[in-house]
């Protein structure tokens, strides 16, 4: 995309091939790849799939179809290390993400983010060359 399109620091989005209709993400031009909360993780190395349950989120952020089952088949493995320089290893898969009109398959690891105010993080891997992020507004291709 030449002209990338402005988008908010938070937006909705949503990931259909994991049956999770829009929840809220934070945009993170920081981190390098997309995360989704994710609870109950579990590998099956015969298929190379990985089933998981997305959660209710905290703060009044719920997630539509939360508790649902979801699979999806691993792309990788990766080492992930924190800004307070704690590391864990994720599961990577490849989805769907839609946000206003538009959709593409974006790369995301699943992790336990129950701390975090956003169980959508999309990272600058998903956003590159379609997207600057306006830090000072929301929702701008999408309705809170």
């Amino acid at each position: 995309m030449s002209n990338p399109q402005i988008i908010g620091w938070r937006e909705t989005a949503a990931l259909p091939d994991l049956r999770i209709n829009p929840i809220k993400a934070k945009m993170d031009s920081g981190a390098r790849t997309s995360v989704l909360h994710a609870v109950n993780i579990r590998y099956d190395s015969l298929l190379a799939q990985v089933s998981f349950t997305v959660p209710p989120h905290r703060k009044k952020i719920t997630v539509p179809n939360s508790g649902a089952h979801c699979q999806a088949i691993v792309v990788d493995r990766r080492l992930f290390r924190s800004t307070s320089g704690h590391s864990e290893w994720r599961y990577i898969i490849t989805t769907t993400l839609c946000i206003g009109t538009e959709c593409w398959r974006i790369d995301l690891s699943l992790a336990a983010r129950e701390t975090m105010l956003f169980p959508l993080l999309l990272g600058r891997k998903a956003l590159q060359r379609r997207y600057l992020i306006d830090v000072n507004r929301s929702y701008l291709l999408s309705q809170q």
